[in-house]
């Protein structure tokens, strides 16, 4: 998580693609490449990680696969930066999309391993631990990431960046080597669903479990924040008039709410249960619209950024855990492929809508208030029709 930092879809890669010459219509999935990438394969790959003793082995495989990427984005620009930037750009906005695509091949058996591993009374706090890590050495990252593109601007000082975060996240890699499986029970034949029998549970899931539709429903209607904060850090720039080296700033920014969000989110999750987080998401968030809307100079802006990394890990915090809680261990693979492919059509459409808004010259400010309707709606959701899983257990 470190080292992606160095290319945050968020505060980085924004700026790294405008710069390279990337269009509206790009910068509008660029926060949410990696997410897509994690959508759509757990609906293919639930059946078979609910029929495997041993998941260690698959990990390890997609693991060194979803880490490959980065390297590849940092050979094209140092080797492809200065005589062909259209392949460059398109590498650079590759490589979180095949990240993600590696990493949710297996993100069903990472999730019951960690399932397993962290006790129910800690995942909020347990997941809020592993976020405060990474996002205080983000921190840092952000003062490294506006120093070295103050030194070395441009493509150069990018591909620097992704052959960080390749150091990085390699090194994460060779610590996970070192993890020991919890011993984990594969369904019964009796249960094994093939790809059509997966679909059919997911349309039946979501016609007959009432509770699990309305949280699907709240977390598409969030998917609406996704209209704004791709273009956030490009807006900042130009409403500001500052190099794309003030998108470190921005990260430490972003990651140092990050700290604020997880540190609250681990406290109420596991006091209050993970809904009481995700509704302090959505509040969060609102609160960030309204100050993108007033907003004029560089201190708001990185005040807006600092909420933003609240919201960020607040969310993360409340919709890992309440998909792990709700889905009692067993089906957990089957119910985050659901959750997943809902949320993949969600973002797809928010990201269509906001470029085809974006190409007939719509401002930002209606991309704010846009997003702040459909966290407002998901906060209604939340509130009168969502229950805790823990409490309804």
């Amino acid at each position: 998580m470190t080292g992606i930092a160095f290319v945050s879809q968020d505060s980085i890669l924004p700026g790294i693609v405008h710069q390279l010459g990337g269009s509206d219509a790009i910068l509008a999935f660029i926060p949410m490449l990696m997410m897509m990438g994690f959508t759509l394969p757990p609906l293919l790959t639930a059946g078979w990680i609910e029929r495997q003793g041993r998941l260690m082995p698959m990990l390890r495989f997609f693991g060194l696969l979803q880490r490959l990427p980065f390297l590849l984005a940092a050979l094209a620009l140092y080797g492809l930066g200065s005589s062909h930037p259209k392949i460059v750009l398109w590498a650079v906005v590759a490589c979180p999309a095949l990240s993600g695509l590696m990493g949710g091949i297996t993100i069903g058996a990472w999730m019951r391993v960690t399932s397993r591993t962290v006790p129910g009374k800690r995942r909020s706090s347990g997941m809020a631990l592993r976020n405060l890590i990474a996002a205080g050495m983000g921190m840092v990252v952000g003062v490294w990431v506006e120093k070295m593109l103050l030194y070395f601007p441009g493509v150069k000082g990018f591909a620097l960046l992704h052959g960080i975060c390749f150091v990085f996240v390699m090194a994460s890699y060779l610590v996970f080597l070192l993890t020991e499986e919890p011993h984990v029970d594969p369904l019964p034949p009796e249960h094994h669903k093939s790809f059509t029998q997966q679909l059919k549970w997911m349309f039946r899931t979501l016609k007959v479990d009432v509770p699990f539709r309305y949280y699907i429903s709240s977390r598409m209607l969030n998917s609406f924040i996704f209209a704004t904060i791709p273009f956030m850090a490009v807006y900042v720039l130009g409403m500001t008039g500052r190099p794309e080296a003030f998108t470190g700033r921005l990260l430490s920014c972003q990651m140092g709410g990050a700290i604020l969000g997880n540190m609250f989110g681990g406290w109420l999750g596991d006091r209050h249960g993970c809904r009481k987080v995700l509704l302090a998401a959505r509040l969060a968030f609102m609160a960030l619209g309204l100050l993108l809307l007033f907003a004029q100079s560089a201190t708001a802006f990185c005040a807006a950024f600092v909420l933003w990394g609240g919201t960020f890990g607040l969310q993360n915090i409340g919709e890992q855990t309440f998909l792990v809680e709700f889905a009692r261990d067993k089906a957990l693979p089957s119910y985050m492929a659901v959750a997943a492919f809902v949320q993949l059509i969600s973002v797809l459409a928010v990201g269509f809508l906001s470029s085809a808004l974006r190409a007939q010259g719509v401002g930002m400010s209606v991309l704010v208030l846009l997003s702040m309707s459909g966290a407002f709606l998901s906060l209604l959701i939340l509130t009168f029709k969502v229950t805790d899983p823990r409490v309804s257990a």
